[in-house]
């Protein structure tokens, strides 16, 4: 929670002080071009799968956060790389206390719609989550993503469906967003997600893992030299026996190159 709450203070802590106008002077601390279209791109933007492939040889992120609904933390860190123009891989690992559990993961995604000629940028993404770094068992996860941008608006959408191996578990997740530029330094906005279980019946399934999940509120990203500071602060809805809402906060740091 203290480090969640430490990178949201100092993304508006770093937005504050400087006027968010898009005629910003450029100097020894200008803003690459590289993070500031990976943000446009939707690279640290709260969707499963960016929309496009390309704008960056790569993007690392580390991000936490807290929902005060269910009293549960999350810790995520990945990192993507650029092997064709249209096509990306990744990997990373989700660390949460509330279930309890950590998931390595792997995936690749494709970029299969371009806006310049397709009216909007949308991609395909296939990931692999492993249940613990010893298990043996994991699930599938599926997620397209679609994105369009209106002069300085941008938005985003996404849907992953998720299953495991003996298909007694399966998850939908839909994101989606909307991002605007006052600057290259500062975009913000808003954005919302749901996750839902899809007639899950595992037995395996932890203690206090809930069933559905809803969360919503403003976003900002503040871009430092080759790096973005983003954070979301809002509400939070859990469902495990009974509906418990509460205070959802995020906050996370990545990196273009």
């Amino acid at each position: 929670m203290r480090l969640t709450m430490l990178l949201v203070v100092l993304a508006l802590a770093l937005a504050a002080p400087r006027g968010v106008r898009a005629d910003e002077p450029t100097g020894s601390d200008a803003v690459t071009p590289s993070v500031s279209a990976s943000v446009e791109a939707g690279a640290f933007v709260p969707v499963a799968f960016a929309p496009r492939v390309g704008d960056s040889a790569g993007t690392a992120s580390l991000a936490s956060g807290y929902q005060s609904a269910g009293d549960g933390m999350v810790l995520r860190a990945d990192a993507e790389a650029r092997v064709l123009r249209w096509l990306a891989v990744r990997g990373g690992v989700e660390v949460s206390t509330r279930p309890e559990r950590q998931r390595p993961f792997v995936g690749v995604r494709v970029q299969v719609l371009d806006q310049s000629e397709d009216g909007v940028d949308g991609s395909l993404g296939l990931a692999y989550q492993q249940d613990g770094f010893r298990s043996a068992e994991g699930r599938l996860e599926l997620a397209a993503s679609l994105s369009r941008r209106i002069d300085a608006l941008g938005l985003y959408a996404s849907l992953a469906y998720a299953q495991d191996e003996e298909n007694d578990d399966r998850q939908a997740d839909l994101q989606l967003a909307a991002l605007h530029r006052f600057s290259r330094r500062f975009h913000a906005g808003a954005g919302a997600r749901v996750r839902a279980d899809l007639f899950s019946d595992d037995v395996k399934r932890q203690p206090g893992e809930s069933d559905l999940e809803l969360v919503a509120g403003p976003l900002a990203s503040v871009a430092v030299g080759a790096f973005a500071i983003f954070g979301q602060v809002g509400v939070s809805a859990v469902h495990v026996e009974h509906f418990d809402v509460g205070v959802h906060a995020l906050g996370g740091i990545g990196a273009a190159f």
